[in-house]
């Protein structure tokens, strides 16, 4: 009888680069997770009821927890329960792990953001750290899967891989329930804006250089449409000259690779525009689409896999525009994101402050998302349609009139009106549809779907 284990794997990217006297190394460890879903952790008045799993880290797990405040002089009750999130990271024997955990929490619990979420609490316990924060348990990775960008458990098994994948759910012919989506520009545009001003100011106040944006590291509020930066273990503060190469390779610039200690804004404005071109088409800007014609598929597999060579020798080729590659992509926006993630860091915008500014230039005109469509669009794709009442829908409706597929309005107005729920997913979650630029260069790779 197998007998299922909490484990906790620890990845990260430390010291070195080609040529140096130490080479990368990807440092892995994994190992059971000491405390399980029931028990309890006691930190002085406060106690922590451990829940299930939520998330696994780069350093460790994130569980669902009740905290128990006891002895509170302003009520009655013994107990005041809140539900809030427990990072655990057990680095213990790994010095550079464990100062990132501690570099992040002390960032956090001294910072002030209103996208930074704040700390209740970080300590060391039980051979591994412990940081209590407010749980937020949607982040953008999770809402691209929503979408359907990669393959899921109802992919067959025979489209795994992720260009047949694409190739075969994108097609203008295929309706089925696991057609590919993505999310449209103007969100896309806006969550990336929200995090450049977080950053810029971060960076203005702080001295701040984050290092490891991506998709899994910005948390959302489902209720309200709020937006949170997390995970500011390997930030790099001004001043600083230990700096080692950190983060996960599918957002790192070339400076971070090649150059760790002259990292600034514009490497973080790389990761960025990654995340934004993730958001648009389920992959980076150094995937498969710009493969040359002497690459054979061992090689795009070893990228696809985050090979550490290989990506280093992608950045010798240029990106391809996302308008190349998603049909109905924004000209403008496509501009900005291609901008963003050149390989040559001097050819990206200055700061922050001005790629926040060509971002918000795009969202101006004419109308865009706020906080409130961005909880409206989100709960649609989470709980349903059904999930509003009569009166929620036309005020959803209003706020998301600025996305391109308008009709999907007249196909909930059965429910409005009382009549039968339409079934399916409504058109304002935009189809991807591939350009055949985009197609031809899938068809090169063995697709069953076109048997």
């Amino acid at each position: 009888m197998n007998i299922l284990v909490d484990t906790v794997k620890i990845e990260r990217t430390i010291v070195g680069y080609p040529g140096s006297e130490n080479p990368i190394q990807i440092l892995q460890v994994e190992g059971d997770v000491p405390e399980k879903k029931g028990e309890r952790i006691v930190t002085g008045q406060v106690i922590y009821e451990l829940g299930e799993i939520i998330g696994r880290g780069g350093m460790g797990v994130v569980r669902k927890a009740r905290q128990i405040q006891t002895a509170r002089e302003d009520t009655e009750d013994d107990d005041v329960v809140t539900i809030v999130a427990i990072k655990r990271s057990f680095a213990e024997g790994h010095p550079d792990l464990e100062a990132a955990i501690w570099n992040e929490a002390n960032l956090n619990f001294n910072m002030a953001h209103p996208n930074v979420l704040s700390l209740k609490y970080y300590g060391y316990h039980n051979g591994g750290y412990l940081v209590v924060m407010p749980l937020i348990d949607t982040d953008l990775e999770k809402v691209i899967e929503l979408h359907n960008l990669v393959p899921d458990k109802n992919t067959p098994s025979e489209l795994q891989n992720i260009p047949d994948f694409l190739l075969h759910y994108s097609s203008q012919n295929y309706t089925g329930p696991n057609r590919v989506l993505t999310i449209p520009d103007k969100f896309a545009a806006y969550f990336t804006y929200m995090l450049a001003r977080t950053l810029d100011d971060l960076h203005r106040t702080n001295g701040i250089i984050h290092r490891d944006i991506s998709l899994g590291n910005v948390l959302l509020d489902k209720k309200i449409g709020a937006l949170y930066l997390t995970d500011f273990g390997v930030a790099k503060m001004k001043g600083d000259t230990n700096v080692v190469i950190v983060g996960k390779l599918p957002y790192m610039s070339r400076e971070s690779l090649m150059e760790p200690l002259k990292v600034d804004q514009r490497s973080d404005i790389y990761s960025l525009g990654v995340m934004a071109y993730k958001m648009k088409t389920g992959f980076g800007p150094n995937d498969f689409f710009i493969y040359p014609d002497d690459v054979n598929v061992n090689d795009a597999e070893s990228c696809m896999r985050n090979d550490v060579w290989t990506t280093i020798n992608m950045f010798n080729r240029e990106p391809v525009p996302l308008r190349e590659i998603v049909k109905g992509t924004s000209n403008e926006f496509s501009q900005i994101i291609h901008k963003a993630v050149h390989t040559d860091p001097s050819k990206r915008y200055d700061t922050l402050d001005k790629f926040a500014y060509a971002l918000e230039k795009f969202l101006h005109k004419g109308r865009g998302p706020v906080p409130r469509s961005v909880a409206d669009y989100l709960k649609m794709h989470t709980e349903g349609i059904s999930s509003f009442d009569h009166e929620e829908m036309y005020s959803a409706w209003d706020r998301l009139q600025f996305l391109s597929h308008q009709n999907w309005f007249d196909k909930l107005s059965g429910t409005l009106s009382g009549r039968k729920t339409p079934k399916g997913t409504p058109e304002v979650f935009q189809p991807l549809n591939l350009t055949r630029y985009a197609r031809e260069r899938l068809e090169e790779y063995k697709n069953p779907a076109r048997k």
